[in-house]
């Protein structure tokens, strides 16, 4: 049996740049609205949408991931 010991450890952290966060917010953004699109359509009657809508809707998605930017960036320990 081996040991926990055998498994090697890497000290070395890879860092997302911001384009490539900023990227997966989007991607999450289409996702989640994706799945907001198919619950609504299959709930019954889809409801047409203006710009507003989706303008508002960025910024609440974008209100509703700080606080995973605050734990991420300003409440866990990097040292």
């Amino acid at each position: 049996m081996p040991a926990y010991s055998e498994v090697p450890e890497s000290n070395t952290v890879q860092v997302k740049s911001l384009w490539l966060r900023l990227l997966e917010l989007i991607i999450l953004y289409f996702c989640v609205g994706g799945i907001a699109f198919v619950l609504e359509s299959s709930a019954g009657n889809r409801f047409p949408q203006g710009w507003e809508f989706y303008a508002i809707n960025a910024c609440l998605f974008l209100v509703l991931a700080f606080p995973g930017f605050v734990y991420r960036y300003l409440k866990r320990n990097h040292g």
